[in-house]
């Protein structure tokens, strides 16, 4: 529900690491204002379905920008993924 893209959310963590999750989990936490607009239009009705009108990966894209913002700084794990 919070936008991940399938039905198992590990496999957005790929690119993010755990950081990526921590980053989400402090959005989500400590600016709800700004994170339940979001979440509340991009809510997909009905079914789980990627592929449907409006679908919009809010975890997914979230931690898609941790990830690009320690590539950025030169934060990279030996793994690819963020450092912890």
């Amino acid at each position: 529900q919070i936008g991940f893209q399938g039905e198992d959310p590990v496999t957005d963590l790929r690119g993010g690491g755990v950081l990526g999750l921590a980053m989400l989990v402090r959005f989500l936490e400590q600016s709800p204002h700004h994170a339940r607009p979001i979440m509340t239009s991009r809510q997909p009705l009905g079914a789980f379905d990627p592929m449907a009108p409006g679908f919009y990966p809010f975890a997914c894209a979230g931690i898609g920008v941790t990830r690009a913002l320690c590539e950025l700084a030169g934060l990279r794990g030996a793994s690819g993924a963020p450092a912890p």
